[in-house]
């Protein structure tokens, strides 16, 4: 099973991930009580800037986000995880999936295809009339995240922790202390200049995993 999560740009077609966070789990192994875990947790450039509102969701500026790859460049560790997976797990799982759907199609791949389970409508089929947000449904089964802001791995940790809640009335646990927070692939920032940011320096998408 993978959980997924991304953070984004914006909310419209047009935007675009600047994380994301996979989290690949062997269901074989919790039955025996070991969690038996893979963790892709990767930050992009966009290639462009976001809106205001989803940077105060995320907290990654336009500066820090600017000097890191394109998802193109690391999309063969998301399709692995994905090549690897029996179901996608996400807590409002359209809105990750296409966006990520997105990355692969800009990548010249195939859009994953791949039984969704959606932990937003789950909850509201097992709970109908309760507040569905992420946020909400992790207060019910009590549960939260590390801070105000939205992180990728954050989120997928939660919709997995909800997803064995619904599906096995698993007990939830907290975040494990060896959780990988730090992205895998950031690059150096050089330091803030004074003044408005420089316009942004055109580069060059490079493309791996198979892309064409």
């Amino acid at each position: 099973m993978l959980a997924v999560d991304v953070e984004t740009t914006g909310l419209s077609s047009n935007d675009r991930m600047v994380s994301f966070a996979g989290i690949l789990m062997d269901t074989e192994a919790l039955e025996n009580g070991e969690w038996s875990l893979r963790f892709v947790h990767l930050v992009f450039d966009p290639g462009f800037k976001g809106s205001a509102q989803a940077e105060r969701v995320h907290g990654y500026s336009d500066w820090f986000l600017r000097h890191q790859p394109f998802a193109t460049e690391n999309i063969d560790l998301i399709e692995d995880l994905f090549k690897e997976a029996d179901v996608i797990v996400a807590h409002n799982a359209s809105f990750d999936m296409d966006f990520i759907s997105r990355e692969f199609v800009e990548a010249g791949l195939d859009a994953p295809i791949k039984p969704v389970f959606c932990t937003m409508e789950g909850w509201r089929k097992y709970y109908p009339g309760l507040r569905a947000s992420l946020n909400a449904v992790c207060r019910g089964i009590g549960i939260g995240r590390m801070s105000q802001r939205h992180g990728a791995l954050e989120d997928a940790w939660l919709a997995l922790q909800v997803y064995l809640y619904l599906r096995s009335d698993h007990t939830p646990i907290g975040f494990l202390p060896d959780m990988p927070m730090a992205f895998a692939n950031e690059q150096p920032v050089p330091p803030m200049p004074e003044g408005p940011l420089p316009r942004r320096k055109r580069r060059k998408k490079v493309q791996t995993g198979g892309g064409r």
